[in-house]
């Protein structure tokens, strides 16, 4: 808590005030707008001018530089004679309650883009089609530089980038990856579960493949696209960049993956049927 009187100078302060202010008992009748401070916005000046003109209370959010969050309240400072003194100024932590926010709301983002998914894939589409739709949106939603389907061979020794998003281009239908411990994708597969990286300099478990290490990639989520003689591929999404990923965003991934299944599914189950249909129409009546 900071008290300004009526030229905004600071008045007094309270201890825990230096954690986010650099002042001390020497800077009392200097002008607040003089303090350097810890937070990202500068605007708690102009905030205190404007509560001493309209005494009104002022609300607003700020972040420090080190990633805390506050709220800030800004009111006027009135004595027992209830006459205007100036402005007290108190900062509370929020960072729990705003990272908790932040999390609905990416959650909520993220069951969006599924349920938008889902909607795609009642259209007239391309099962092509469709896998690059996911890609899209898992490269959206998750802010990602890359997104990538690869499809397992029958052989299941490497894993064609079927479709992608941000690779260079002619990769897209020639490249491959070992399905082997010698690439993320083929610990996928082996695992059976998502595998997030959050740094690859940092990786103990598989080695970059070619593909990454020619993109500079330094992050990534893949999962497994379930099959039914084996499985189908792996969805893979990653950034130039280290990037701190959440077990919702892994969940998130792995939920447009057995969406993918059911996709791929379906459509070999149509093919099926009309091949048959196309033998039975084909077979002379006996």
């Amino acid at each position: 808590t900071i008290f300004l009187d009526r030229d905004l100078q600071i008045k007094r302060f309270t201890p825990q005030t230096v954690d986010l202010f650099n002042i001390m008992d020497a800077d009392i009748g200097r002008p607040f707008s003089h303090l350097s401070h810890q937070l990202t916005n500068d605007t708690l000046s102009d905030d205190a001018a404007k509560v001493l003109r309209t005494l009104e209370t002022i609300e607003r959010e700020v972040k420090s530089k080190a990633g805390e969050w506050y709220i800030a309240r800004l009111s006027p400072y009135r004595t027992l004679e209830e006459r205007i003194e100036g402005v007290v100024m108190t900062l509370n932590p929020i960072t729990k309650l705003k990272e908790a926010q932040l999390t609905l709301e990416q959650r909520s983002e993220q069951q969006t883009a599924i349920a938008q998914l889902g909607i795609f894939a009642m259209r007239q589409i391309t099962p092509t089609q469709f896998l690059q739709e996911a890609c899209r949106i898992v490269n959206e939603t998750l802010d990602s530089d890359f997104t990538k389907i690869l499809q397992l061979n029958s052989e299941r020794t490497d894993l064609l980038l079927k479709v992608g998003i941000g690779w260079q281009e002619g990769l897209v239908g020639e490249a491959t990856v070992p399905n082997d411990l010698r690439s993320q994708a083929g610990y996928t597969v082996k695992a059976n579960t998502p595998i997030v990286v959050q740094d690859f300099a940092r990786e103990k478990r598989f080695v970059s493949p070619d593909l990454l290490e020619q993109h500079d990639v330094q992050s990534g989520i893949s999962v497994v696209i379930a099959g039914t003689q084996q499985p189908y591929g792996v969805l893979g999404t990653h950034c130039a960049e280290p990037n701190v990923y959440t077990s919702e965003d892994a969940n998130f991934v792995q939920a447009v993956a057995n969406l993918v299944a059911q996709v791929l599914e379906r459509t070999a189950v149509s093919e099926e049927r009309e091949r048959l249909v196309q033998i039975l129409d084909s077979t002379p009546d006996p």
